[in-house]
């Protein structure tokens, strides 16, 4: 009896345990660079509410950080990604989610979960041969993997990116067996881009990438079941970018050409081209590509603000009443206005770490030590001059302005100590001696006219 009562409580409290909310990411630590991928779950309940943008908040210690991210939900489940550019400890907070658990009940769960954001780096040690004597020397590298997106939801043929972002490479296995495909072995190296095309056979599979990390991508596909005879996508647009990175200044208009380019006798439609950036300007187009035309679209780039921003290119067609897509990273790194071409190049580099990370400070002007594009704008490493054109044009106004503030005070403190002064009591010994004085002047007037 007794065993009886303590398995069915137990059975009670796992129920009820399972019943609750609970986050579920792919791994516990992270390096700037690679991509969050989540999930968020009720196992023995549902959802009572949708969740949305205002619900998720990512904390570094008290303060509330920038935390761009997707969420996607599909049947009992929110799928979460993001793109981490940040080192640091984090709290990601999930919040009021409310639903109904093993009792039927109305409720509400918050979730906290701690993030650690910080580099892994890799030392090997290598072998170097100089005038025939051998040194060994330890060398540091970085792996880190980004995969975009790191939640895919499509209607048409889907495709992740992959794309090295450490300076190291590293062997790729991605496997396809449980989508009627065999695993596939490649090595992508430091600042390379990896496609893969995903088989769209089934609602919802799962893309298993093993490099120095096991990572798992969700695939979402709301479309028609293919043929998995023909599980590589057979689009016959392409394009003549795999990624876009941008270099320019603030306040500079920077405009690339995109190629499409049609290889068969099929017409691609309903063409559209989505972006989420403001910085970034999709120019006119025409939604038709004829078969065996190509089309050239502008792509302007302008922000006022310095830094490292991401986003996709996102291109949406139909060929043979088949809805598609191809997707395009964009890396986007603005410099000062007063860089110079030379230290552009000379600077340019792939890390999304922030200035204070670096152990400098960002600069408006002119660095006298090691400068370098960080996420958080133009950091220097050593003395920074301020850019003295704009303090000197908004220094030679703020002096006119100055005087003339200078002037209306003290006329108007003038004409108030005027007003005050009329309107001052006179003392009572100096009335009574002023109107004596006018009795006077009267009497003896009156007296010299008679």
């Amino acid at each position: 009896m007794k065993k009886s009562i303590l398995f069915l409580s137990l059975f009670l409290i796992l129920a009820f345990a399972k019943a609750e909310p609970i986050l579920l990411l792919h791994q516990e630590k992270f390096q700037p660079g690679e991509t969050l991928i989540g999930e968020i779950k009720v196992e023995s309940g549902n959802f009572s509410g949708e969740l949305s943008k205002s619900n998720i908040q990512l904390y570094e210690g008290r303060r509330e950080s920038l935390f761009d991210y997707e969420l996607i939900k599909y049947e009992n489940s929110y799928y979460l990604y993001s793109y981490l550019t940040k080192s640091g400890n984090f709290t990601l907070k999930i919040k009021d989610i409310l639903y109904r658990g093993f009792s039927g009940i109305l409720q509400s769960k918050s979730i906290e979960k701690n993030l650690t954001i910080v580099e892994n780096p890799e030392i090997i040690t290598e072998a170097i041969n100089q005038a025939g004597t051998i040194f060994y020397i330890n060398r540091t590298y970085r792996k880190i993997l980004s995969i975009r997106p790191g939640v895919v939801f499509s209607i048409s043929a889907p495709e992740v990116i992959l794309e090295n972002k450490g300076d190291k490479e590293f062997n790729i296995t991605y496997d396809l067996d449980k989508l009627g495909e065999s695993s596939l072995h490649k090595i992508l190296y430091p600042g390379r881009t990896e496609k893969i095309f995903i088989p769209a056979a089934k609602q919802f599979s799962t893309l298993i990438i093993s490099a120095y990390n096991i990572f798992s991508v969700p695939i979402i596909y709301t479309g028609k079941p293919v043929d998995l005879n023909n599980s590589i996508s057979k689009t016959n647009l392409k394009s003549d970018h795999i990624n876009f990175k941008i270099k320019t200044k603030q306040k500079q208009k920077l405009i690339e050409k995109l190629n499409l380019l049609n290889f068969e006798n099929n017409t691609i439609s309903n063409l559209k081209i989505n972006k989420n950036l403001a910085f970034l300007t999709i120019g006119e187009y025409n939604s038709q590509i004829i078969g065996g035309g190509e089309k050239e679209i502008n792509i302007s780039f302008y922000s006022e603000k310095q830094g490292f921003f991401i986003d996709n290119i996102t291109i949406l067609f139909e060929e043979n009443k088949i809805k598609n897509q191809i997707i395009i990273p964009v890396e986007f790194y603005v410099y000062p206005a007063n860089a110079s071409i030379d230290q552009i190049n000379k600077t340019f580099e792939t890390s999304n770490q922030t200035c204070e990370e670096r152990g400098g400070a960002v600069c408006i002007g002119e660095c006298d030590g090691y400068a370098s594009m960080a996420r958080d704008g133009w950091c220097c490493v050593g003395i920074c001059t301020p850019d003295i054109s704009e303090e000197d044009s908004s220094s030679g106004s703020g002096w006119i302005w100055g005087i003339v503030i200078f002037i209306f005070l003290v006329g108007g403190g003038f004409l108030l100590y005027k007003k005050v002064k009329s309107l001052k009591s006179k003392d009572p010994s100096k009335v009574i001696q002023e109107n004596s004085s006018s009795f006077e002047k009267r009497l003896s007037g009156s007296l010299t006219r008679t």
